[in-house]
């Protein structure tokens, strides 16, 4: 199994810096100094996350961790050794542009084709023995370019077509899509997980060159199903490709 778990961080202090500019003179000041009270607001404006600085923006890493592992199954029904934990993600990238990206998680280095480089695998993927893979797709639902915000799982009903089943129907309309998430696919070597929970990407920072945000999972424990299934969960920063 080649589930790897990370070494506990090591927190990153940044120290701030105030620099106060003493005025000079007899007039005992500088006469075009902002008041305190905008300065308080300048700041307070800075960090309040609309420029990405504080809330939002990017992670330092990648940091993502399997949870409730232990319920995994394979596509046979057969438990899957998934383990529990933090994954040492080697690969992070997305693929796609305009509305749409797959973001892919490896725990393991991916390699770049050699005429069209990194790209999201189409059906089943290769992977090494042992070797942890995620693949999730976003979309915006053809509301404009991926900008931040949340991309969930559909609530039930949405994205069903009026007519029951036949688009030849004229009368049947293809209903609008929120942002969501369109596909979602975990795999522990050749073994797929299925059935998998349910995951919601925040993305915090999009730029032309990057992804970044948060992965998030409902593993739908329930009375009925009380081991629930296994998610992924963190913080990411993926290369856009």
């Amino acid at each position: 199994m080649r589930l790897r778990r990370r070494a506990p961080g090591v927190a990153v202090l940044a120290a701030l810096t105030i620099a106060v500019i003493a005025g000079c003179g007899s007039d005992g000041g500088d006469d075009d100094a902002a008041p305190a009270d905008e300065t308080t607001a300048a700041t307070s404006e800075a960090t309040d996350g609309t420029d990405g600085s504080a809330e939002g923006g990017c992670p330092d890493e990648t940091a993502l961790e399997v949870v409730n592992g232990d319920s995994a199954r394979g596509s046979d029904g057969a438990d899957v050794n998934l383990g529990e934990g933090e994954v040492d993600v080697l690969t992070a990238f997305a693929d796609g542009t305009g509305g749409d990206a797959t973001l892919v998680f490896a725990d393991y280095e991916v390699e770049a084709d050699p005429q069209f480089g990194l790209s999201a695998p189409v059906g089943d993927p290769e992977v090494p023995v042992g070797g942890l893979i995620m693949v999730i797709s976003i979309t915006t639902g053809g509301e404009g370019d991926l900008t931040t915000g949340e991309y969930r799982a559909l609530e039930p009903g949405e994205g069903a077509v009026s007519s029951p089943g036949d688009l030849t129907d004229p009368d049947a309309s293809i209903p609008e899509i929120p942002p969501s998430v369109n596909f979602e696919a975990l795999y522990l070597g050749d073994d797929r997980i299925i059935p998998l929970g349910e995951h919601s990407v925040t993305l915090t920072e999009v730029t032309d060159t990057q992804l970044c945000g948060e992965l998030t999972g409902d593993t739908g424990e329930t009375e009925l199903q009380s081991d629930g299934f296994p998610v992924l969960t963190g913080t990411f920063v993926a290369e856009r490709v």
